[in-house]
């Protein structure tokens, strides 16, 4: 912002920053002047002057202080210019040898299928490890609620039985998809297109299939641990509701009976199944 007597070049407003160095200098003239108590005898064109030269003198160090406040923000400008470079320089240097190592990763063909230019895996070998790795899982989950943990033979058949179903289910949405594929799109769009679309089929089928998997084992916990802990206080209540009928009728034989001169249907609570 540049001003000329006070007066803004930008806008013709009056310098609000030089009414402040006014209203600063004014402040001090005035605290420079009540000082002069401890210079008595002096005449009025004596103590002025002294006044000046103390203003003066204020004005010479505030000039100074800038000045040094000035010199010292230009230094921790180009300490921080400095530091900003240096850090760009390494994080280019960073960028080149990461973009180097990624081009040698890159140039790895895969270890599974041999395909070029995979870095060591790629993406269909990628997705058919997954798929295997889910469909294990979800083989696993079923026998959980299906099959005894510690027969063995048990397991492996009803982990058989869920790779067919899970392979059945692959092999009907792979059907779906070239139905509504046109297979001229798919193979114009690479050689290893048809290759990579039936890998991520079958990932994305037997990731939703594992998901159910997952979740059916756990309400069939559910159901266990809370079969498991209503049972005893279910007994328990049942027995309890009948010893008390018991006594009831026996303190009074006509418990149960109604107003009408009837008798009461006493029910029986039910707790739990």
């Amino acid at each position: 912002m540049r001003c000329d007597d006070g007066v803004r070049l930008d806008t013709g407003a009056d310098c609000d920053n030089c009414a402040n160095i006014l209203h600063s200098r004014r402040a001090w003239r005035v605290r420079i002047a009540a000082e002069d108590q401890g210079l008595p005898g002096l005449e009025t064109d004596a103590r002025y002057r002294e006044i000046e030269a103390r203003m003066r003198r204020h004005a010479q160090a505030e000039a100074t202080d800038f000045v040094a406040r000035q010199a010292e923000a230009q230094q921790r400008a180009e300490q921080r210019a400095a530091a900003r470079a240096a850090g760009e320089a390494q994080a280019a240097i960073e960028g080149e040898r990461a973009a180097a190592e990624a081009a040698v990763r890159q140039a790895v063909a895969c270890e599974d299928c041999g395909r070029e230019r995979s870095a060591g895996l790629c993406e269909a070998c990628d997705h058919r490890r997954q798929t295997e790795a889910l469909i294990g899982e979800s083989g696993l989950l079923a026998a959980t609620w299906s099959a005894d943990p510690t027969d063995q033979v048990a397991v492996a058949a009803v982990a058989a039985e869920v790779r067919t179903a899970i392979e059945d289910a692959i092999a009907a949405s792979w059907a779906q998809f070239q139905q509504i594929t046109d297979p001229a799109a798919l193979e114009a769009a690479g050689p290893d297109a048809v290759e990579d679309a039936t890998a991520h089929n079958a990932f994305l089928t037997a990731e939703s299939a594992a998901a159910e998997y997952r979740h059916e084992a756990l309400v069939m916990l559910g159901r266990s641990e809370d079969a498991q802990a209503e049972a005893p206080a279910s007994t328990r209540a049942r027995r309890a509701l009948a010893a008390h009928q018991e006594a009831a009728v026996l303190r009074d034989p006509g418990w149960g009976a109604s107003d009408t001169g009837g008798v009461r249907p006493r029910r029986r609570l039910r707790y739990g199944p």
